[in-house]
């Protein structure tokens, strides 16, 4: 009777051992399959918005000057997660700064992309 006793001690003690190790091998893989997770996350929205500002700053210098008005941020129309402002400044010698923004996210936590350009009203742009 002694001996089954010992042996479901030992069971005890081997199940216990065999428990703590998988948790210690689990929560790092966990952790960093989330953290996996979130960077590709953050790369796409980062790619995303970055193809957004490139594509409104084109459309902006392809339609010239007449076009090149400032707005504050609004819902990008094909892409609701997106919002999207531009901002125009005269600098002396008719030469424009134009900076188009892409912000996404919660607005307390939101990440904001900013690309800008120089351009004049002929058409020329110096990036």
């Amino acid at each position: 009777m002694r001996r089954i006793r010992s042996t479901y001690g030992a069971i005890l003690v081997e199940v216990l051992l065999a428990v703590t190790l998988v948790a210690l091998i689990i929560v790092p893989v966990v952790s960093t399959l989330s953290s996996a997770h979130k960077s590709a996350t953050w790369s796409e929205n980062n790619t995303e918005a970055l193809n957004l500002a490139q594509s409104c700053l084109e459309e902006l210098l392809a339609n010239g000057p007449e076009a090149w008005i400032s707005q504050p941020f609004c819902p990008v129309p094909d892409n609701p997660d997106f919002e999207l402002a531009v901002d125009i400044n005269l600098l002396p010698a008719r030469l424009y700064e134009i900076h188009v923004y892409i912000r996404w996210g919660e607005v307390p936590d939101a990440q904001t992309l900013e690309l800008a350009t120089l351009a004049t009203p002929a058409g020329r742009s110096r990036l």
